[in-house]
């Protein structure tokens, strides 16, 4: 079974955001980026599969260059 994104931060019925919105007045992209990270700390249970915790995220050069 596939995890989605969206079950890992809790957005079930989120709205469109466009850039430059915000939530209580914190830029949206940290607010996901925030949500996305503390959801990658914990562990995942999908139907009979556990799924350890994500390590951190790291910057990627070979990435950041191509965006």
């Amino acid at each position: 079974m596939m995890v989605t994104l969206v079950s890992l931060i809790g957005f079930y019925a989120a709205p469109a955001v466009l850039s430059g919105d915000t939530i209580d007045g914190v830029p949206f992209s940290d607010t996901w980026e925030t949500l996305l990270a503390e959801a990658r700390v914990q562990e995942r249970q999908c139907g009979d599969d556990t799924y350890a915790a994500g390590p951190p995220l790291t910057w990627n050069d070979h990435l950041g260059a191509a965006a």
